[in-house]
């Protein structure tokens, strides 16, 4: 019995995304190719002609990241993996369409690379410690992208100084004085009030270099030797 020969059959996804048969060996056999030119080989035919067939290069997270074809999945037994959490949030800071999110996060970008999950995948393996949290002010201050080069995972205790950092000098004027607070663990920390700003900003530099090198210390048999010499050098 001759086989059907379905090459150049078109069909349209569930996603709305056309694609054509370009090789068919049978019907477990099929190469697909998307109108972006992504192609897809041994699929079976009744997933082509379900439209339950995705295109793993499809921007569908935020308008940019799109999963890839690798060996990382994003999801096991239907629940997101801690990888893809961790990069669909680091996407959302970045391109969630709606400003009042996270207006922090303006002109905040993701390099090229990352759009795809599979490689900031690879690299979150290779970083990441269970419990630790995505950072990239730390190693690049003021550099507004995440990236292999800019990013590394810290203890949530680093994180937080690191925000308190940009958000607060640790000086507040009461009345006619001055008084300097420090932020450990998220509570607040009184240092000593001041006749003057110049001495309770010494006063709270001098805490807070104190502290991030207690910090840097305690967890440097886990910390990444750039992040560690960092630490150790971080101007306040």
């Amino acid at each position: 019995m001759k086989r059907t020969n379905r090459q150049g059959e078109r069909y349209v996804n569930n996603d709305g995304e056309t694609l054509h048969i370009i090789e068919y060996n049978g019907v477990n056999d099929c190469t697909i190719e998307f109108e972006d030119g992504t192609v897809v080989k041994n699929v079976q035919y009744h997933n082509i002609i379900s439209g339950g067939i995705k295109n793993n290069n499809r921007k569908s997270v935020f308008g940019i990241g799109y999963i890839g074809y690798g060996i990382h999945k994003a999801s096991i037994k239907s629940k997101h993996t801690k990888c893809y959490s961790i990069w669909r949030g680091m996407l959302q800071r970045c391109y969630y369409e709606y400003e009042e999110f996270n207006t922090s996060y303006e002109n905040v970008d993701v390099c090229n690379e990352w759009h795809n999950f599979q490689n900031f995948a690879q690299w979150f393996e290779e970083n990441y410690i269970e419990g630790w949290q995505l950072d990239k002010d730390l190693l690049c201050t003021d550099y507004k992208v995440y990236s292999p080069i800019t990013c590394c995972f810290i203890p949530q205790e680093i994180n937080c100084l690191i925000k308190e950092q940009k958000e607060t000098t640790g000086t507040v004027k009461v009345k006619d004085r001055f008084k300097s607070q420090i932020g450990k663990n998220k509570v607040h920390n009184h240092i000593g009030t001041f006749n003057s700003l110049e001495d309770a900003n010494k006063a709270y530099k001098e805490e807070k270099k104190k502290y991030i090198l207690n910090i840097a210390e305690q967890y440097k048999e886990k910390l990444n030797i750039n992040v560690y010499n960092k630490l150790i050098n971080y101007e306040v």
